[in-house]
């Protein structure tokens, strides 16, 4: 039976998590139409027995491939390349998704020839318990349209367009031909931009699907790690840039302002993190200072929008505002006003 959709899981250390998240995938009546592949990334815990486990009662829907840590990346490079679904769609060890809904997800993967489905999706905060839905808006839904008329709709229907929301079509992924960055965080920032801006037609489901878990010190968002691992942001935003200026003579303007708005983003991560949430401000200043000048010396709209980013954070960081003031201020409507202009 062809398989329409294979579940990628990139598991390093995740024992506490397969035995409670990879049944959420099991419970469709659909479940002869997956693959569920769990990418075991070197972990030196249980990860690789637990799955096992899975693999032994369903033999004809879970594999297990084990290999030597080489980060996130790696493990969702090494999944595709062994998929044998439809589409495939990455979900990692710690979250899980809707069960009710991935049956009506398999039904509309019938019929999909889209190189990318986009569905909604929860943050799910572990110690608080807050869920935030984020879903797509003003956007033609339910109906593949081309990736030219949906990225006309703007900013408010990209909201999905991120690494929880995004499904590749396989063999459109494969044509791609693009390889992750390997041994580096924030590789899921690559993950929602370069093979995405490729495509030509797109499936906006209203339909909640993946569970993101949000508020683990462990994660790669979190302030301490954000500062430890902050070389592999700067990596991740030139790679993509490479690209965006590369490919700037040729890309439609909807394409190049959606490359804008993501690169964008993850300068603000970079500015936020440097003035604002690291602990030695004045080695933050430095590097922020670094990464705005050389981005000047590039020139172009680009540069000099995110020019007033930097400033605008800056002017934060004068104030002492702290990651916490910062996390308090994204519920406002001044924050808001604030991030349309940078």
């Amino acid at each position: 039976m062809e398989k329409l959709l294979t579940i990628i899981v990139p598991a390093y250390n995740a024992q506490k998590y397969l035995s409670v998240n990879i049944p959420f995938f099991l419970t469709t009546p659909l479940q002869d139409l997956l693959e569920i592949i769990i990418i075991d990334d070197g972990s030196t815990d249980q990860t690789k027995e637990i799955a096992e486990t899975f693999v032994l009662q369903y033999p004809h829907i879970v594999h297990i491939f084990s290999k030597e840590n080489g980060g996130h990346g790696s493990a969702i490079n090494i999944g595709v390349r062994i998929a044998q679904g439809k589409y495939i769609k990455v979900i990692d060890a710690d979250d899980w998704i809707e069960e009710k809904n991935l049956t009506i997800f398999l039904h509309n993967l019938k019929t999909a020839t889209a190189d990318v489905i986009l569905t909604n999706y929860h943050t799910v905060h572990m110690q608080t318990k807050k869920i935030t839905s984020y879903f797509t808006k003003h956007c033609l839904m339910n109906k593949e349209i081309s990736i030219e008329q949906f990225l006309k709709f703007g900013k408010k229907a990209w909201a999905c367009c991120t690494f929880h929301g995004i499904c590749y079509r396989r063999t459109f992924y494969l044509q791609v031909n693009y390889k992750l960055m390997e041994g580096v965080f924030y590789e899921d920032q690559e993950y929602a931009v370069i093979p995405f801006i490729y495509a030509k037609s797109i499936l906006p489901l209203d339909l909640f699907l993946y569970e993101y878990i949000v508020g683990n010190i462990e994660q790669s968002v979190s302030d301490t790690n954000m500062i430890k691992h902050i070389d592999d942001l700067k990596k991740v935003f030139w790679r993509i840039y490479k690209i965006y200026e590369k490919n700037y003579d040729t890309m439609t303007q909807t394409v190049l302002c959606y490359c804008e708005y993501k690169l964008s983003r993850i300068l603000f991560t970079y500015y936020t993190a440097m003035l604002l949430r690291n602990p030695d401000r004045q080695q933050g200043k430095k590097l922020a200072a670094y990464m705005k000048n050389k981005l000047q010396n590039k020139g172009g709209r680009f540069a000099h929008k995110c020019f007033w980013q930097y400033i605008a954070i800056y002017i934060f960081g004068c104030f002492h505002f702290s990651s916490q003031i910062l996390d308090d201020l994204k519920s406002t409507q001044l924050y808001r006003q604030i991030k349309k202009l940078i």
